[in-house]
């Protein structure tokens, strides 16, 4: 998870999360509160819309979290990892169901996702895990190795420590290949999964089936005062209170950062500054693949690791065993106003305080989102917008799967692009699209006071306009229906919300006052997902943490990009 971090304090770190996009489902309201009996008066509602979008680098599938707490995925299903009861791929979104099954899972907060597997965390910080297990990835305490396959096609609670109860107060959490990392309100760090590589950083090479603690650094006690976590393919990134980075696991190609021999460390270790000297410091967010990317508080990037594809975004092809500054466009300076970063398999994203969304690195599969050759750029580059027009804005959070990405828009709306072969763009085909297109969104069909429907329904941002019915003097309650897409395509029976109340009031104490007007002609009532979503300029409030000159031929950087690309899809699929 890739987050911008406001305050470091572990007395504000509660606050903090949810200033980063930990989304408490907040209590819906309409705008006004109260209007006339006879009706028409022209209220505003929160529509249920997307807020969080999770993926795993080594993963196919998507998980969106919504604004009331419930959770839907698609993509690959081959481990469960949909958690919808089935093995089956969805090209649109299915929602994800209750504990071993029923109903379905609500009051959640955030989601996060490993290569097959997937997590929640609850609004009382309880954690829930479903899809893959072979090695320990859902904190079940089930053993580890087993013959034949297991996992998990709902979702599971993960134990505390030891087996003993549930994990609890977890604030963040993080999957990566096999293994995953958990934060909670205290500042303590959590690890359960593979650890072949020491990606646990609890000392040991141990697969674990059950949350164990990493040590602090050079291996005494338990690493504490942490303030974000995220998990690459096999390691691990901390932030400390004093926005340091930590670093442990797997160091094949650098992504430690730590600017010592390849190779892997199973404690926590502190990262290097540019160039090796002194300590990475003033960051606030950090983002992991076989590379790794950070942010500091004054909106620049680094980034360090794995660099075959230029997805250092340094305008070179050298990996980096310590941290180098991303370019900007064009690559004659360094990057800078960012407010999120994303690492992808061989790619990295930024959102710039505009709310415009960058990508670097090879495009073999449409990854950029811009149309480039397969090389892709050695730099920063613009997404486009939806279709391939103009620049894609309004982006408030970015996600990426093996072989795709994603972007939450400010409205709500997940936009996606790359390779779609198990589904994963989520838009009910399973044809990739090297340009956004639109992905799962809702569409609000009615709203009700009381039962009765309201008239003129319009779109408002990410909010909806609606006329309310004449009813006796009463508070009544509001609620919402929505056909939910997959792109174009309906997704299953419509959702249905609760809106918040709206007061009736009698004719002697209605408020007097100057006629509301009504919604412009120009926005219609009920839009379809076609529509594009690439208007919206709203920079990104609470965005989650994750060219120019090359004197590399391009066709060199494709075959290499490709090379490394398919010995990585086969070390992942061997690992299985």
């Amino acid at each position: 998870m890739d987050m911008k971090i406001k305050d470091l304090s572990i007395a504000a770190l509660s606050a903090f999360l949810l200033s980063l996009g930990m989304v408490l489902p907040a209590q819906a309201v309409v705008t006004p509160t109260s209007g006339p009996a006879s009706g028409g008066t022209v209220a505003t509602i929160d529509g249920i819309k997307f807020v969080q979008i999770a993926t795993s680098v080594g993963g196919e599938h998507h998980l969106g979290l919504t604004s009331e707490g419930t959770v839907y995925s698609w993509g690959m299903n081959t481990y469960g990892a949909l958690g919808n009861g089935t093995q089956s791929n969805s090209s649109i979104p299915v929602q994800v169901k209750g504990v071993g099954g029923s109903g379905f899972l609500t009051g959640i907060k955030y989601v996060a996702a490993s290569s097959y597997s997937s997590y929640a965390i609850s609004i009382s910080g309880e954690v829930f895990a479903w899809g893959d297990n072979q090695y320990g990835e859902l904190g079940d305490g089930a053993p580890v190795y087993q013959p034949q396959p297991v996992f998990s096609t709902t979702p599971v609670q993960v134990l505390g420590v030891g087996g003993s109860g549930s994990l609890t107060n977890i604030v963040e959490i993080s999957g990566g290949g096999n293994h995953v990392i958990a934060l909670n309100s205290s500042g303590d760090v959590f690890t359960w999964g593979q650890s072949m590589v020491g990606q646990l950083g609890n000392g040991t090479y141990a697969d674990t089936s059950l949350p164990v603690q990493p040590t602090g650094v050079g291996g005494g006690g338990p690493l504490t005062g942490i303030v974000h976590v995220t998990a690459g393919w096999q390691h691990s990134l901390a932030i400390t209170q004093s926005k340091t980075v930590l670093a442990w696991g797997a160091n094949s190609y650098g992504q430690l950062g730590i600017n010592q021999p390849l190779g892997f460390t199973p404690t926590p270790e502190y990262v290097v500054g540019v160039g090796g000297t002194g300590l990475l410091s003033n960051i606030t967010a950090v983002s992991a693949s076989l590379h790794s990317m950070a942010l500091s508080s004054s909106g620049e990037v680094y980034a360090w690791g794995a660099n075959w594809g230029g997805q250092l975004g340094d305008g070179t092809i050298f990996s980096s065993q310590a941290p180098v500054q991303t370019r900007d466009i064009g690559g004659t300076g360094v990057l800078s106003g960012i407010t999120a970063i994303q690492a992808g398999v061989q790619q990295g994203y930024a959102i710039t305080t505009a709310g415009e969304l960058l990508s670097w690195g090879p495009n073999i599969n449409g990854e950029t989102g811009n149309g480039l050759p397969p090389a892709g750029s050695l730099v920063p580059d613009y997404v486009s917008g939806i279709g391939g027009t103009g620049h894609l804005t309004g982006v408030s959070s970015v996600g990426t799967t093996y072989d795709s990405a994603s972007a939450v828009l400010t409205n709500g709306d997940i936009v996606s692009w790359g390779a779609n072969q198990y589904g994963q763009l989520g838009n009910g085909v399973n044809g990739g699209s090297p340009l956004p297109a639109m992905g799962p969104n809702f569409r609000p069909t009615s709203i009700a006071f009381d039962g009765t429907p309201g008239t003129s329904l319009s779109a408002s941002g990410s909010s909806w306009n609606v006329t309310t019915p004449a009813h006796a003097a009463a508070t009544v309650n509001v609620v919402g229906t929505a056909d939910l897409y997959g792109g174009l395509v309906i997704a299953g029976a419509p959702v249905s919300w609760t809106a918040g109340t709206f007061e009736y009031l009698a004719a002697a104490s209605a408020p007097v006052s100057s006629p509301t007007p009504t919604p412009s002609a120009s926005t219609s009532a009920s839009p379809t997902p076609s529509q594009s979503a690439s208007s919206n300029t709203a920079s990104s409030s609470t965005p989650l943490a994750y060219t120019g000159s090359s004197f590399v031929p391009l066709a060199v950087l494709a075959a290499s990009a490709v090379l490394v690309g398919l010995v990585f899809l086969i070390r992942r699929r061997s690992s299985k």
